[in-house]
């Protein structure tokens, strides 16, 4: 594990690693919109950790911060700790798909309706 302060707006590349929020505030980007906030205790880049792809967005340091870094050969190695990776992975892929505007909410949700229909419950439709 290595551990890597980060002065506010830098951007952060995790590489082969997990980030691990140990102080300060980050925030996830997409498309050029923040999805999500990550503050102590909360982590990132967990796609390129256990499969090797990129998760789709960008960290930015919104204040000073530092992060540990947990290497994916030790991640890939506890299966509790996977499965905790795999729901986070779901749950900001899953952001995209249902927006949080209320006016596109009906229509996330009507695609969800053909493809999956127990999603579309979930989605509140």
């Amino acid at each position: 594990m290595r551990r890597q302060r980060f002065k506010a707006g830098e951007i952060i590349e995790a590489r082969d690693a997990l980030g691990v929020m140990a102080s300060g505030m980050v925030s996830l980007s997409r498309r050029s919109v923040i999805m999500e906030m990550l503050q102590i205790g909360d982590v990132f880049n967990e796609a390129r950790a256990m499969f090797g792809r990129a998760g789709g967005y960008r960290v930015r340091a919104e204040e000073d911060c530092e992060v540990c870094f947990l290497p994916a050969s030790a991640i890939r190695q506890v299966p509790l700790l996977r499965w905790t990776l795999l729901e986070i992975m779901g749950r900001r892929n899953f952001a995209d798909v249902l927006p949080f505007r209320p006016r596109k909410k009906a229509q996330a949700a009507a695609r969800l309706r053909g493809a999956a229909p127990d999603l579309a419950a979930v989605a509140g439709s």
